[in-house]
């Protein structure tokens, strides 16, 4: 009534070693994975990180009241941020596809863009059985070590992010602004902290004395708040958003000993892979325990 599945059965040599058929497709999958991420930034990381910019831009033109207490020359610089903003999220689909194509064929590391070459075609010559590609995987590791060489010498070092010039540590707000030691129980801990923070605003932005009146402190609260954000505005404004902005950054060895790490074990396993005649002509893969 039913039908047994039949079990295909390719004959020997058709593929190679398991170990070294995953490790190529794995490989295929991190090239494919960079690719795509270096590609994409010009549509999408370049979309999150302006319109998450443009949130602190629009805040404050929406406070109006406390706009127009600031100088003009302030207010205009302000409104001039947030339209140059508005400005990057209406670039054309071709706009970002060139900025795409010069992020990948320009700003990437020289030793990056080999890698990326070889990890799409080695792991193919060796699924493809092609002659030279099992000692060619080599240059794997070879490239690797190269680039976190150069990344080394030659990156910059990654650039903090701009908030973390101004606000102020827990110690801060603990020591000089908390009218009473910190709890020990963590839910008294954040509104103590939510306090310090508000007394912080006033005090070192608001400029004034804390009120004892609530709705007068809120005011006070907020005033404060406004003036932090103006401050957060221009310092965030010196820093490149867009990945066309951004140079090539430092990263940690850690990271780095982990690309090298895995390209030296798929080139390891790539050897596993090694074809040998039979002696009617078929080819076989090796024998993993050997």
């Amino acid at each position: 009534m039913f039908r047994t599945r039949q079990k295909k059965i390719f004959p020997p040599g058709t593929f190679i070693a398991t170990p070294a058929r995953m490790a190529a497709i794995i490989q295929l999958c991190f090239a494919f994975s960079l690719l795509l991420w270096i590609i994409s930034q010009p549509f999408m990381g370049d979309l999150f990180a302006v319109k998450s910019e443009r949130l602190l831009s629009q805040e404050l033109i929406g406070k109006t009241a406390l706009m127009e207490l600031l100088p003009a020359s302030e207010q205009e610089s302000i409104k001039l941020y947030d339209e140059k903003l508005q400005q990057k999220l209406q670039h054309s689909f071709l706009e970002k596809f060139k900025a795409s194509m010069q992020l990948l064929f320009i700003q990437t590391a020289p030793f990056k863009q080999a890698w990326l070459l070889f990890s799409f075609l080695l792991p193919l010559f060796l699924l493809l059985r092609i002659e030279g590609a099992i000692q060619a995987c080599w240059l794997l590791p070879i490239l690797t070590l190269a680039y976190a060489v150069d990344n080394q010498f030659n990156a910059q070092l990654p650039k903090k992010n701009p908030d973390t010039y101004l606000f102020p540590s827990e110690s801060v707000l603990i020591q000089n602004h908390l009218r009473a030691p910190l709890s020990n129980s963590i839910s008294k801990q954040q509104k103590q902290l939510t306090e310090g923070w508000k007394n912080y605003l006033i005090s070192e932005w608001a400029k004034e004395g804390i009120s004892s009146d609530l709705s007068l402190y809120e005011e006070q609260v907020e005033k404060g708040e406004f003036a932090f954000n103006v401050a957060r505005l221009k310092t965030r404004s010196l820093f490149g958003l867009l990945a066309m902005e951004k140079g090539p950054e430092r990263q940690s060895l850690a990271i780095l000993g982990l690309y090298l790490a895995w390209n030296s074990l798929f080139a390891w396993l790539a050897r596993k892979a090694i074809i040998i005649g039979h002696p009617d002509g078929t080819l076989l893969t090796t024998n993993l325990s050997r």
